[in-house]
């Protein structure tokens, strides 16, 4: 069952990649249908490498994380520090979402003002479950990498 958590979190870590890489070409119409604020949209407006390095540094983050998702679930090669890697996304993933949740929820925590609260709301919504995915695939790889060690 772990492994279908970790293809889970491939394929939408691969989609959401992708996801970036056409915002990216598609500009400023697209940063603000998919939430990243009138700012970013502006800065793309104007030409600015900005919104195209964020952007291109999130969808290679994504990219990489699906590369580990699959590389854990026997779809790829092993790759380096792989434990430490999953773990890394999941906390990544998990705490983005967290904080994102209190953005929208609390009244006390300052809303930054370039999202909308609905951009907030949905993306940490996803990061929670890409975090919940990764969490429990990594969960399963491990204890199915401990019992292979031992037989």
């Amino acid at each position: 069952m772990g492994r279908f958590w970790l293809i889970l979190a491939g394929c939408a870590s691969f989609f959401a990649s992708l996801l970036h890489v056409a915002i990216i070409f598609r500009g400023a119409d697209w940063y603000r249908t998919f939430g990243a604020g009138e700012q970013m949209a502006r800065l793309a407006e104007s030409g600015s490498l900005y919104p195209v390095i964020v952007t291109g540094v999130i969808a290679l983050g994504l990219f990489i994380g699906a590369l580990y998702a699959f590389s854990a679930a026997n779809l790829l090669t092993r790759l380096p520090l792989q434990k430490a890697v999953l773990y890394l996304l999941t906390g990544v993933f998990l705490v983005r979402g967290a904080i994102g949740l209190v953005f929208v929820v609390s009244p006390n925590f300052y809303l930054p003002a370039a999202n909308p609260p609905l951009f907030w709301l949905i993306s940490s919504a996803v990061c929670i479950m890409l975090g919940t995915s990764y969490l429990l695939g990594t969960r399963w790889h491990n204890r199915d990498t401990r019992a292979h060690q031992f037989a």
